[in-house]
């Protein structure tokens, strides 16, 4: 049952991760006191392509941590 718990736990983490980050990853916002509200490439070439990068990743995380709920749920039913 503990085993099960935190399973569902760590995947509504991983649905969040993806969430956020994907969410993160289309608007690519920070907050400025002054100027803009985003940032693109043509503004800060350097920030955007690190921005991007880590949001991507973060994605990939949240999906990597689903398959392996899953994998443990299907271990699980097997035994």
């Amino acid at each position: 049952m503990k085993k099960l718990v935190v399973n569902l736990l760590f995947l509504v983490f991983c649905i969040l991760l993806i969430h956020v980050s994907s969410l993160r990853l289309l608007l690519m916002h920070r907050k400025l006191s002054i100027g803009p509200d985003y940032v693109s490439y043509n503004s800060d070439p350097i920030l955007f392509v690190s921005e991007f990068s880590l949001n991507l990743f973060l994605v990939f995380m949240g999906f990597i941590g689903i398959g392996s709920v899953y994998q443990s749920f299907a271990k699980g039913r097997r035994s």
